[in-house]
């Protein structure tokens, strides 16, 4: 009778957890173009900032609206970032990117609360798609290869690098890109199960506002020039090591 009396009072004397830490608030919105009309299809994607320097990230698509709604994140996710984007109509992703010099259309940062009005998120600018491959010609196919891109004609702006690379079978890969001069360097390339750096000249091309732009980067692996590397120490390019069977002879 004692202890069951006893082991009542501890339960109640334990706090309940705050329902601040549990209840997650929606974000209301609505997305719309620089003329004010709603961009339907819009995809809306939020990243919240969370204890212990976590990022959890959600998205959704606007209605035909342009309206749109995440569920919402733990209360202690907070402030929650939010950027829009309508690639099917070149529509850049909105905020500060690679490439702009300024922040492209709106990107606001919400602290979710109860009845809050919508967010308004508008679009910026309209760009192109790059559709890219790197080419052997030793080979006569694609190759798998890390390619950095960076602005050219920038004024001696810096406005950052952005990498990408092509598929595993050298499958091509596409990027949307503000419009303007472009400068490619391929970081490295893979022959066999080894990677190798080259050091040549860059590849330079242009895209163009709501165009696709292909552009295929055409090497030689047989008489490219490397940078030493952990596969490569001797830094040999592959025509010289026909004869070194540790070294594939082209790729």
């Amino acid at each position: 009778m004692h202890f069951a009396l006893l082991l009542a009072v501890v339960l109640q004397s334990v706090p309940a957890a705050p329902a601040s830490n549990v209840t997650r608030i929606p974000i209301h919105g609505v997305v719309l173009r620089p003329d004010g009309a709603p961009a339907s299809g819009a995809r809306v994607e939020a990243v919240a900032t969370c204890p212990g320097h976590v990022d959890l990230a959600a998205q959704a698509d606007a209605a035909s609206d342009g309206s749109f709604s995440i569920p919402g994140f733990p209360a202690t996710c907070t402030p929650v970032s939010l950027r829009a984007s309508l690639l099917s109509e070149y529509w850049l992703r909105t905020g500060n990117d690679v490439f702009f010099p300024t922040p492209n259309g709106t990107a606001p940062v919400v602290r979710p609360t109860i009845g809050a009005p919508p967010t308004t998120i508008t679009l910026g600018r309209r760009g192109g798609k790059l559709v890219f491959d790197v080419w052997d010609e030793a080979t006569g196919k694609p190759i798998r290869a890390t390619v950095s891109f960076t602005r050219a004609n920038t004024k001696g702006r810096a406005l950052g690098i952005l990498q990408s690379a092509t598929g595993l079978e050298g499958q091509s890969h596409s990027l949307f890109l503000p419009p303007g001069a472009y400068v490619a360097n391929i970081d490295w390339f893979s022959c066999g199960s080894r990677s190798f750096f080259p050091s040549q000249a860059a590849f330079t091309f242009s895209v163009s506002e709501r165009a696709v732009q292909a552009v295929r980067l055409t090497v030689n692996t047989r008489e490219m020039e490397t940078i030493p590397s952990s596969d490569n120490p001797r830094a040999f390019h592959l025509r010289s090591c026909i004869s070194d069977r540790s070294i594939p002879a082209g790729c």
